[in-house]
């Protein structure tokens, strides 16, 4: 009896093209087409095309990112902004750079991000509401307020370890702590517990953020956000804007930081607006995934002279 294997669920995917590295594109395609005969030369002409129209926008569209900045909030959302700001895991996440909410004109911003899920984007579309203004419901949906988060799936797969997995790529390790062990409930361990290590996993804030730096303003989180903003024609909306103003501050960010002369220096940088562009992207068909995030401990105890 012969097993026929289940053909993967697959969703579109858009990649940017035209920018280096070409090997980058290549690679996508044929990780997403596994057992497929792949026309490597076809996709080479595909990038080439796109890399002469990036030829072309350098010219045309020289310095267009430059000279942009974030625009104050209407009265009526200084109160939301004020309360967002105020939540303790908004505040850890952007603690590392002066951080505020501002309004930002979606077809200014630069991305380095090349590749947008669109099966999410239908998602997040779902939420937006068809209202075409600026308010609290659309600087819930900026913020990732009060939204959905799919499940997580958790168990203990080893004796010293944990498996998570989720349908969303933003799940994520979010750091360990050294506590009290008043400070963990639910849990009554094997004899008197003095301090426990705990070890987090979850959802980032998920807040559509930007980067102002250098007179641009690049785009930090939320790409699935400011695509689906874009697709459903808002362009000036709230985001969580912070303020980069010297150099050694990039290495937060390091992408841009790795390739300082592509996002922050060449005279036009790949933009949001890009992905809009039928010449500078294709759609690839890609296998649907998961991310999963396993955690494991050790102990190492010893006897040393006191």
């Amino acid at each position: 009896m012969s097993v026929t294997a289940q053909e993967p669920v697959r969703e579109p995917w858009v990649f940017l093209l035209g920018r280096p590295p070409i090997e980058e594109y290549l690679s996508f395609v044929v990780q997403a087409s596994p057992g497929q005969n792949i026309d490597l030369q076809d996709l080479a002409d595909q990038w080439r095309a796109a890399a002469a129209v990036v030829d072309g926008l350098t010219t045309s569209e020289a310095d267009i990112a430059n000279d942009r900045s974030a625009k104050p909030l209407p009265d009526e959302l200084a109160d939301p902004a004020a309360q967002y700001m105020a939540d303790p895991a908004v505040r850890a996440s952007y603690a590392l750079l002066p951080a505020r909410i501002a309004m930002v004109a979606l077809d200014e911003i630069v991305v380095f991000q090349k590749q947008i899920n669109l099966r999410y984007v239908q998602e997040l579309q779902a939420l937006i509401g068809d209202s075409g203004s600026i308010d609290e419901r659309l600087f819930n949906f900026c913020m990732a307020i009060e939204q959905p988060e799919p499940a997580i799936n958790r168990g203990q797969t080893a004796t010293n370890g944990f498996t998570f997995q989720s349908i969303s790529t933003d799940m994520r390790f979010l750091g360990a702590a050294l506590l009290d062990a008043s400070q963990v409930a639910g849990y009554t361990p094997q004899g008197r517990a003095h301090s426990a290590v705990v070890l987090y996993v979850g959802y980032g804030t998920n807040a559509l953020s930007v980067l102002s730096v250098e007179n641009r303003l690049v785009l930090n989180n939320g790409s699935h956000r400011a695509y689906a903003l874009m697709a459903a024609g808002f362009n000036v909306v709230p985001a969580l804007v912070q303020d980069v103003s010297r150099e050694e501050e990039l290495s937060i960010v390091p992408p841009v930081q790795q390739n300082k002369k592509l996002y922050l220096e060449h005279p036009r940088p790949p933009m949001l607006k890009d992905y809009f562009n039928s010449s500078l992207h294709q759609v690839v068909q890609v296998p649907r995934r998961s991310r999963q995030i396993r955690l494991q401990f050790g102990t190492e105890p010893s006897d040393v002279p006191g």
